[in-house]
């Protein structure tokens, strides 16, 4: 089969993109493995003429180490020639991704966009939480200061507070409504009450780990626990949180059964869900990542099945 990735751009103005633990790369090279035609692209590449979309992409030995692809020349491409297009930009979901998601919605049904570009335009992965308010903590969405200062009382005074664009920890703060630096944090998360936030209660269990539990086609194949590190409360393994192995407890496999319909319905067939204390505080479903780290801490290659499971899904289609 052809299989398309898109990526962000790996020399863009931001530097060249890192490779080194990525988990797109490690599903294009399992596909690459067994015998697919495996094609690259950025959203730039992305092209509508005559209700038909396009992409301008380049087929690709995906190798295990630097340089990671081996890319051939430029060809210009129908969407139709695809099987299956990986849309694997990371956030933020800003305008050039979304219009990037309006053009695969409009890929022929022969050719599968994972995840849903719908869902992906539609969908913030902070908000979406709010779809099952009895899995989450106390959580609203406001900019404005009072409002925001008034939820963090009733808590005790010390919240978490999630700009909604934000990703990879960036943009997560724990804020105490006593410290002198409240009304800056504030103002400047919110650019001066323009955007909303997402505050959230502060979860002691975040000492014993945030959950990271991959799903596909609604159902769990596995979990690793990120700890943070002793001075902080972001378990984000580029901010010094280590990686555990983990299983999932009873409670989050119901979590994960009353998620499935939701996930189906709206096509992601690939979430990474975030469980704190056995709350859920993020559906992570434009990229979600942590493969490399997850194969690490388990010394098994998840790739293998998850590819599995998109091979299966093909045959049905």
């Amino acid at each position: 089969m052809r299989i398309l990735g898109i990526l962000d751009t790996l020399n863009g103005p931001g530097g060249a993109y890192d490779l080194r633990k990525d988990t797109s790369h490690l599903l294009l090279l399992e596909f690459h493995r067994r015998g697919h035609n495996v094609y690259l692209t950025d959203p730039g590449g992305l092209s509508v003429e005559e209700g038909s979309v396009f992409v301008v992409c380049q087929k690709i030995s995906v190798l295990e180490g630097a340089p990671y692809f081996d890319a051939g020349r430029p060809e210009r491409k129908p969407a139709s020639d695809f099987r299956l297009i990986l849309m694997r930009k990371d956030p933020p979901v800003d305008a050039a991704y979304l219009q990037a998601t309006r053009l695969l919605a409009m890929a022929p049904k022969g050719t599968w966009v994972c995840n849903h570009p719908d869902a992906l335009a539609r969908w913030n992965e902070k908000l979406v939480i709010l779809q099952f308010p009895r899995w989450i903590p106390p959580t609203i969405v406001s900019a404005e200061e009072p409002v925001l200062k008034e939820f963090a009382r009733k808590l005790g005074g010390k919240i978490v507070l999630k700009v909604l664009t934000g990703f990879g920890g960036r943009g997560t703060h724990l804020a105490e409504t006593d410290s002198p630096f409240w009304p800056q944090t504030v103002t400047t998360l919110t650019k001066d009450g323009r955007e909303p936030l997402m505050a959230q209660a502060f979860l002691p269990e975040i000492a014993r780990g945030d959950k990271r539990i991959f799903l596909f086609d609604g159902k769990p194949l596995g979990a690793l626990l990120r700890i943070p590190a002793a001075d902080g409360f972001l378990a984000n393994p580029d901010l010094g949180a280590s990686i555990r192995p983990s299983a999932l407890s009873a409670k989050e496999k119901r979590l994960c059964a009353d998620l499935a319909p939701f996930l189906r319905k709206n096509g992601i067939f690939f979430a990474g869900i975030d469980v704190i204390g056995e709350k859920l505080t993020e559906i992570n479903i434009t990229s979600p990542g942590m493969l490399w780290e997850w194969n690490e801490v388990d010394g098994t290659a998840h790739e293998k099945a998850i590819v599995d499971l998109f091979e299966r899904k093909l045959r049905r289609s």
